[in-house]
């Protein structure tokens, strides 16, 4: 009856009533916005919803009707049906920026959002940004510091901790695994910025959430979740980059009806040798320019390809929210640049070293349940499995075999975790378990398996298994005052065996360790007014040592090798942190300073066996050298970040990052990055989105490198690494609701230049177009 009389009463008024579709997009990016409520002010049942694209017919609604536009990520906007007052584009202001607070979000969250202006980047920012890589995103987005020794790596760097001193979390699940090396790890790159929904940093007491690795700081990758409401929708996106001539295909299909959705996407890439900057304002003629390995600017066999894809099933229940989630990605044969310049007698060194295929395989099962109970308000369950796989194999150039070695680690998670909230305070607990398995075998070829070469971890297999359980504890003491308490404890147990002891007669056959770790956090909040929020807090982080540093034999640079040390303990962080957070419509600053101390740090240092200071490893009489606890070390930094709204189109922003870390012996400690900053100028006309930027990176002294060869002093000058600078200029075009077209100039002054640390150099001039299309 309620439908019949709607029905007469649209075709009694229809003569008053218009046909016009209109289109919501962010104000500051001009990308459409899904999923936008409009309801009528006058009449309470009538109401559409925003497709994929933006798109809403008023249709429904009568000529003069007050309209609200809502949604939960925007403020909420008045709209007039009127012919001459109505637009076809609806810019929606996002609410980007909001005070300091320690959240609680899907059970298990960072523990506090220590900054308001850069610790988080969404998908719409990501999707203006158009990197080809998730370490080059760090880099733009986040002001994240990358290493580079080959193309297609990455190795971020966040306030000093670097590799496996900083954990990467991705749906829940830390993919730093066993093997994880000390120096640079390349292997951020396994996850396409295509597939990613958003990013957060967490800096402060994320050891007690996280876990193991996350001594300083957590970087949390969430991908693709709930595209679109119901139906389906389709993205297509095509890129290209002139500095290494790279195309990319990337596809995304978003399936939703009733209580299931289906998310699938792939990307494929593919990139030729990189070009490096022609002109050397640094002085530096010949660096980075060796004739046995680049042709004039062109880094030769930096070429490779890379192959992605998901796949997720979310079933909505009313009080559960299961999800289905597999991963996988590879790459072709990566050469690794900063061994293929070496020179040895004139000559290059090395005829091949390369990286075979980068495989990561991940499936996970998660369960929210939202039903409360006696202990908890929330809950989830994480079942997850991962496989890693990569090999390294190289031939100096006067050797007739090549060296290969291969890894293939096995992860399985469970994870179980609790939400609790008893009236003004909130807990946060939960157990994890993890076990990993390691197999590492090794061959030389083309000998038909006749020759037996050494493996890089040990040849019987090696476990790691860990257990931990944690709680953390959310008070709200005053009315602008929070305090915060967390607690986590845990067992390691590795155990590595070696079949084959005849090469090295190392003193024992197989490797055992036992660690436990109980680490605490304590932070106090205040919001001193409506625009500015404070805090302070002191956390602990931990690392255990892993197969890696226990079980590795290794050389780096073929003077010495990395033998086997089964007496390593964990390596443990004391961590002081001041905020500061202004926040208003014109101006938004951040200030962090931090102290960070570093105890029992892993360090690798000469040693003997047997009493012989020397052995022979493929073929050459090296030192040798062990990881032992020798160090301790003290980094101190500070952040600062503003955005100004000079006009309602004209924004600028800037950030700035010092860090200085030095050992007990006052010695520079390693992957501390000089000093850097980054400006953005974005101006923004109608569908027109202009972006300015300038990127600077400070002088890193020769002086200030380790004494250890981690930070690659023989891929800088003679003086360090120079200070460099470029200029990006960037347009993004909202040509129609379903297509958007960008272009951007890189390095526009193609300066040449090299990342602290990296082997490789980095790009020149380079010209991205891309193009998107929404069906």
């Amino acid at each position: 009856m309620k439908n019949l009389i709607l029905l007469l009463s649209l075709i009694i008024f229809g003569k008053y009533a218009y046909t016009q579709n209109i289109t919501f997009v962010n104000a500051d990016n001009n990308i459409p916005v899904a999923e936008v409520s409009i309801i009528s002010k006058t009449n309470a049942n009538l109401g559409v919803i925003s497709d994929l694209n933006g798109t809403a017919s008023l249709e429904i609604f009568s000529l003069g009707d007050t309209l609200l536009a809502m949604h939960i990520g925007f403020g909420n906007k008045s709209i007039i049906n009127n012919k001459s007052n109505i637009t076809d584009t609806i810019k929606l202001t996002p609410k980007l920026y909001l005070l300091n607070e320690i959240n609680f979000e899907d059970v298990k969250t960072p523990l506090i959002y220590n900054s308001t202006l850069y610790n988080k980047i969404r998908r719409n920012k990501i999707e203006l940004i158009k990197s080809s890589n998730t370490a080059d995103l760090f880099s733009k987005a986040l002001g994240i510091n990358i290493q580079e020794s080959q193309s297609g790596g990455g190795s971020p760097n966040l306030r000093g901790m670097e590799a496996n001193r900083l954990l990467i979390i991705v749906d829940d699940i830390p993919i730093n695994n066993a093997i994880y090396r000390s120096g640079h790890v390349q292997s951020s790159n396994r996850i396409n910025p295509f597939f990613i929904d958003n990013i957060r940093v967490v800096t402060g007491p994320a050891s007690v959430v996280y876990g193991d690795g996350a001594m300083g700081g957590a970087i949390i990758i969430n991908t693709l979740n709930n595209e679109s409401s119901k139906g389906v929708s389709n993205i297509i996106e095509q890129k290209y980059k002139s500095s290494s001539l790279s195309s990319s295909l990337k596809y995304l299909n978003t399936t939703s009806f009733k209580n299931l959705e289906f998310i699938t996407a792939f990307a494929i890439e593919a990139n030729g040798n990189l070009k490096m900057g022609r002109n050397r304002l640094h002085g530096f003629t010949n660096w980075g320019n060796e004739s046995t390995i680049t042709k004039k600017n062109e880094q030769l066999e930096t070429k490779y390809s890379k192959y992605d894809f998901i796949q997720k099933l979310i079933i909505q229940q009313k009080a559960n929210t299961i999800s289905l989630n597999s991963q996988f990605s590879t790459t072709s044969d990566i050469s690794r640049f900063d061994k293929l310049n070496d020179i040895e007698d004139g000559i290059r060194k090395y005829k091949n070293w390369y990286y075979g295929p980068q495989q990561r395989l991940a499936q996970s099962l998660k369960i929210n349940n939202k039903n409360k109970t006696l202990i908890s308000d929330n809950k989830s369950l994480i079942i997850a499995w991962q496989n890693h796989k990569e090999s390294r194999h190289k031939q100096k150039y006067n050797d007739s075999l090549q060296s290969n070695r291969y890894e293939d680690v096995t992860i399985m998670d469970i994870i179980l975790d609790f939400k609790k909230s008893i009236r003004k305070a909130d807990f946060n607990y939960g157990i994890s378990l993890r076990k990993q398995n390691v197999n590492s075998d090794a061959n030389f070829s083309p000998t038909n398996n006749l020759l037996k070469n050494t493996t890089r971890y040990p040849d019987g297999g090696s476990k790691v298994m860990d257990a931990a359980v944690y709680t953390q504890f959310k008070y709200k003491v005053l009315k602008n005052t929070t305090i915060f308490f967390g607690e986590r404890y845990n067992l390691n147990y590795l155990t590595a065996r070696f079949n084959d002891n005849s090469i090295y007669n190392l003193p024992y056959n197989e490797i055992t360790t036992n660690n436990t770790s109980l680490v605490s956090s304590i932070l106090l909040q205040q919001k001193l007014s409506t625009k500015i929020t404070t805090n302070i807090s002191y956390y602990m982080g931990y690392r255990n040592p892993n197969i890696d540093d226990v079980g590795k034999i290794f050389s780096k640079n073929d003077l010495s090798v990395v033998v086997p040390n089964e007496n390593l303990q964990p390596e443990r962080t004391n961590n002081l942190e001041y905020n500061l957070n202004y926040n208003s419509s014109v101006i938004k600053f951040e200030l962090q300073l931090f102290k960070t101390k570093i105890k029992d740090a892993i360090e690798r240092s000469n040693s003997n066996l047997f009493g012989q200071d020397s052995i022979y490893y493929d073929g050459d009489l090296m030192q040798v050298q062990m990881n032992q606890n020798i160090e301790s070390a003290e980094i101190n930094g500070l952040s600062f970040g503003s955005e100004i709204s000079i006009t309602k189109k004209l924004k600028f922003d800037f950030k700035i990052n010092y860090i200085e870390g030095i050992t007990d012996k006052g010695r520079p400690l390693a992957h501390i990055p000089p000093i850097n900053s980054q400006i953005n100028l974005n101006y923004n006309l109608k569908k027109h989105l202009f972006t300015l930027s300038h990127i600077y990176n400070g002088w890193k002294k020769a002086e200030d490198y380790d004494d250890n060869g981690v930070d690659n002093l023989d891929e800088a000058t003679e003086q360090g690494t120079p200070a460099w600078q470029i200029i990006n200029l960037a347009y993004h075009n909202t040509i129609s609701s379903s297509i958007t077209f960008s272009i951007s100039a890189e390095n526009l002054f193609d300066a040449h230049y090299k990342t602290f640390g990296s082997g490789l150099s980095a790009s020149g001039r380079n010209f991205i177009v891309s193009l998107t299309n929404r069906f």
